[in-house]
């Protein structure tokens, strides 16, 4: 019988019993009690590897019982050696290189399973008592404050729900990450304009605000979702690197609500200076993992029947004419003429480089396909294909 279902019949069949908001505690209480000594048969064994651990608690409450102390500082301290035993290991992490897990969600996992054990260990020392105790009611009862009409296995459940799902919510983002903001838009009309560097990340400004400029960046280096996209460009960074890359980046990937869109002059340079401090090949790749374009890209260019390396090639071409495109429509405000001018021989140069390399009948789809924005849709399968075709 399911508890929620047992405290129901229990209320029927007990019309007089008082189901105040004062008494609804120890209300759940009991009918947890009772609902445990009926079905002590179902009731889930500890894990083999915590026998140790409970013949140890058990021998250490009963040392502190003849310290006659309160019975709540004996389970105030038994509780405190139970979560040190339990505590997890101290891992490293590594900022500038992609971890196999999350470190937010490392510590999540630790925390649900030390909680579970904890319970199992108390349970196995105490009894159905330690249900009842105060000073376990964090580990028992663990959202009594806001959920007091929820039994302890229902809110238990709860909090365990809710730890999976934020769980799988930073894996989810972690593997589809959004750069902040919308695409930016250039100043020229023309839709081969528009840029792929992100706009504004409010999200982070806010969280950043109130930092000096050197924390700040601490902060955004190691947990910004724009380093965490960097991290899983597969590029092998030292720590120096990784930092000097992010220095480069950061300014044109993940621009503050207070600070102007960058140029492409500004773009450019950065991009020149990443491929001084990387080599032009790997600061290619990099660019090519962080635009959120070259998923649907690259399904054109392999329908197109471009191979790999040709795929990469052709992309580069494209980033690099855009950058021209977006340095030629900045001039728009101070000298059409000249920024006219210069957009035409970016075009001119992009269309030639494009046609000498793979054709004309290839030409306009790539384009096309380089230009439409491609940044949720693509599947687990095609998001590995991408990494394995760009680094393999």
């Amino acid at each position: 019988m399911k508890l929620s279902t047992f405290v129901v019949v229990l209320a029927r069949a007990c019309p007089s019993f008082p189901i105040s908001s004062r008494s609804r505690r120890s209300f759940y209480r009991i009918a947890l009690l009772i609902s445990i000594s009926f079905s002590s048969a179902q009731a889930e064994q500890p894990h083999n590897e915590l026998l140790p651990l409970i013949n140890q608690i058990n021998q250490y409450a009963k040392s502190l019982e003849s310290l006659e102390l309160k019975q709540s500082e004996i389970h105030t301290l038994v509780l405190d050696r139970v979560l040190s035993i339990l505590a997890p290991p101290s891992f490293e992490y590594e900022y500038w290189r992609e971890a196999a897990v999350s470190p937010n969600v490392m510590t999540m996992s630790n925390r649900l399973d030390q909680a579970q054990r904890a319970r199992e260990i108390l349970i196995a020392v105490y009894g159905s008592k330690a249900i009842q105790s105060r000073a376990f009611e964090q580990l028992f009862f663990p959202i009594n404050e806001q959920a007091e009409f929820l039994s302890s296995q229902e809110q238990i459940a709860l909090v365990d729900q809710r730890a999976r799902y934020d769980i799988s919510r930073i894996n989810f983002f972690s593997q589809n990450i959004e750069f902040s903001g919308s695409l930016r838009a250039s100043k020229v009309s023309a839709p081969s304009h528009k840029s792929q560097f992100p706009t504004h990340s409010p999200k982070m400004a806010m969280i950043t605000e109130g930092l000096s400029p050197e924390s700040a960046f601490e902060w955004k280096v190691r947990y910004s979702f724009f380093a965490d996209r960097l991290r899983k460009s597969q590029y092998d960074f030292t720590e120096q690197s990784f930092r000097d890359t992010y220095t480069l980046l950061a300014p044109i990937y993940d621009v503050g609500l207070k600070d102007s869109l960058p140029s492409g002059l500004q773009i450019s340079r950065s991009i020149d200076a990443l491929e001084e401090l990387l080599g032009a090949e790997a600061a290619v790749r990099i660019q090519i993992a962080l635009n959120p374009t070259f998923s649907r890209f690259s399904q054109t260019a392999l329908e197109q029947g471009l191979l790999p390396d040709q795929i990469i090639t052709v992309f580069d071409i494209l980033q690099k004419s855009q950058i021209e495109m977006l340095m030629a429509s900045d001039l728009m405000a101070v000298d059409q003429d000249k920024s006219r001018q210069l957009l035409n021989q970016a075009y001119r140069e992009r269309d030639d480089n494009l046609v000498s390399f793979v054709g004309k009948q290839k030409v306009d789809v790539l384009i096309s396909a380089f230009d439409t924005p491609d940044r949720f849709q693509q599947t687990e399968e095609t998001h590995s294909q991408t990494f394995h075709m760009v680094h393999e």
